[in-house]
């Protein structure tokens, strides 16, 4: 899949954003508030057993480990990109400096997930310390995502929230 963005920008995809390090205070800016142990959720989208740290009807709050894990398919993806339409991987860190995110099999399936998040116009945030905008680099999409990299952001269309 390429990552580039073909045509107008889908509306709720740019809702979203890439925020660092991601703090309570940030993540509530945008009305996302860090799951309990208690709404921890395992999710069957086909065969795969996937644990979510919450799984609402709008809202899928997952880690980047769970989610691009090596048994994690392009057919999980589609299933929950249609179930949940705003999207937290939190846990996110940069690729290593020394090995480009071509040559890894998590960045791969990330740029997958980035893409089929996309085609389903579904609102991406992506939460993890040290996280820049060079992660278009992996995903060319996510060049449309606004980098958020301090508590003091002021927000006129909040996306909804856990």
């Amino acid at each position: 899949m390429d990552g580039g963005n073909d045509g107008a920008a889908k509306p709720n995809f740019v809702r979203g954003r890439i925020i660092t390090p991601g703090t309570e205070h940030q993540l509530g800016t945008f009305g996302l508030f860090p799951p309990s142990p208690g709404q921890r959720r395992t999710l069957r989208p086909t065969t795969l057993l996937l644990t979510a740290k919450n799984a609402e009807p709008e809202l899928l709050w997952i880690s980047f480990a769970e989610i691009c894990d090596s048994r994690v398919s392009a057919a999980e993806y589609e299933v929950l990109a249609r179930r949940h339409k705003t999207w937290v991987v939190d846990d996110v860190t940069t690729p290593e400096v020394d090995q480009p995110p071509h040559q890894s099999s998590a960045w791969h399936r990330f740029s997958t997930l980035v893409d089929v998040l996309y085609a389903h116009d579904d609102t991406l945030f992506l939460v993890g310390s040290g996280l820049s905008a060079g992660l278009a680099r992996v995903a060319g999409r996510l060049s449309l995502l606004e980098l958020v990299e301090s508590a003091d952001v002021l927000v006129t269309d909040p996306a909804s929230g856990s």
